[in-house]
């Protein structure tokens, strides 16, 4: 099932459309009419949020989540995730239980009851179908251009392409709690700034300590941005060049390259041949919290790891091509170079690239991302 709903699939992009959408007619619909007829109302105060992928996404959450926390102090919070987000959301505070989305956590969470249920994913038909089924008071998510997914719930907010992702999870958040008659005056800048760096939300923060070897002065690059995130990545010998100017730069500086799969390790050992040091595939995911954290600077493309970047360390470059950095830029500081095409940002839902050949991330210059740091 969760690879059905890699949102990077083409395959799992076509079943999800011409098979979601006449699924969340035929059930979404007469589950709705079914709720107004009979109710499914609970005493209890659960709430379900619902976020299955992606480690960006579970970063930029971070404020809503926050928020509904704060208000929600006596209610158990269920977090019904993916493995992309499993290990940030299990280490957070703000969250009881994280609920994996597969056979036995959908047969644990269908025999539950909830007060809210809410969903954050912006396309994805299937957790609407799965929503349409759960038994709940309240069942809101967001109304998303020609997707046609809120109608398994009983309130929706328009997602707006306009504004940031995380301020979208916050809006969402916020119209659960007005149906709840709690009001805020509160700015999203200002709740958003305040979250980060904040490390008092995590449960475990045995990632400060890093090993010596480790130790600043340490330059970080994670040159890939997952599966089917090649047309994100910057040119493998720019990053070449990038080390062999950071090394006659800073000469005591340790120069790392991060990441995690096989095709990270790939270019993990193109990199290992100008000097780099790979820590790819060998860092628990809070080993790789702690190497963030510590970092003297960070080179990253627009992928998850740069907002869990930006959420722990300000000492960042964004090299950002196809994706619109209204919705997806760091949200907590970070030294941003946009591609100057002008086809670029031509990326909304994460799958929709504008082109077959990464032509805008490769225009961003060495000396651009060199100055970024200071370095001229």
């Amino acid at each position: 099932m969760l690879k059905y709903l890699d949102r990077k699939s083409g395959f799992s992009k076509f079943m999800d459309r011409y098979m979601g959408i006449p699924l969340l007619l035929a059930i979404a619909i007469p589950s709705r009419f079914f709720s107004m007829l009979f109710g499914q109302g609970t005493a209890n105060e659960n709430i379900l949020v619902i976020k299955i992928s992606a480690l960006g996404d579970g970063v930029v959450l971070i404020p809503a989540l926050q928020h509904l926390r704060s208000n929600f102090g006596k209610s158990k919070i269920y977090f019904l995730g993916g493995p992309s987000n499993q290990k940030l959301i299990e280490n957070l505070a703000l969250v009881n239980e994280f609920i994996s989305f597969n056979n036995q956590g959908i047969r644990k969470i269908l025999k539950m009851k909830f007060r809210l249920v809410i969903d954050f994913e912006q396309w994805m038909r299937a957790t609407a179908i799965f929503t349409a089924f759960l038994r709940a008071n309240t069942k809101i998510g967001f109304k998303s251009k020609d997707q046609c997914r809120h109608w398994a719930f009983t309130h929706k907010i328009k997602f707006d392409t306009s504004r940031h992702t995380g301020e979208n999870f916050w809006n969402l958040t916020q119209a659960a709690l007005k149906m709840r008659k709690i009001i805020h005056h509160l700015n999203f800048s200002q709740v958003c700034q305040a979250a980060g760096g904040n490390l008092e939300i995590f449960k475990k923060r045995d990632f400060l300590q890093v090993p010596k070897d480790l130790m600043p002065p340490l330059l970080v690059l994670h040159p890939g941005c997952g599966d089917h995130g090649e047309f994100r990545e910057w040119p493998i010998e720019n990053w070449k060049e990038l080390i062999v100017v950071l090394k006659s730069k800073y000469p005591k500086a340790k120069i790392v390259v991060t990441g995690q799969g096989r095709y990270e390790e790939l270019l993990a050992r193109a990199l290992e041949e100008v000097g780099a040091r790979s820590l790819v595939n060998s860092l628990s995911f809070e080993g790789f919290m702690g190497v963030l954290q510590s970092a003297t600077w960070i080179f990253s493309g627009n992928t998850g790891a740069m907002h869990l970047a930006s959420f722990l360390n300000k000492n960042l470059t964004v090299l950002n091509g196809p994706s619109d950095l209204k919705m997806w830029g760091p949200l907590w500081g970070g030294k941003v170079i946009a591609s100057p095409l002008e086809c670029a940002p031509c990326l909304t839902w994460g799958s929709d690239y504008g082109c077959s050949d990464p032509v805008c991330v490769k225009a961003i210059s060495l000396q651009q991302v060199i100055n970024s740091m200071g370095l001229h």
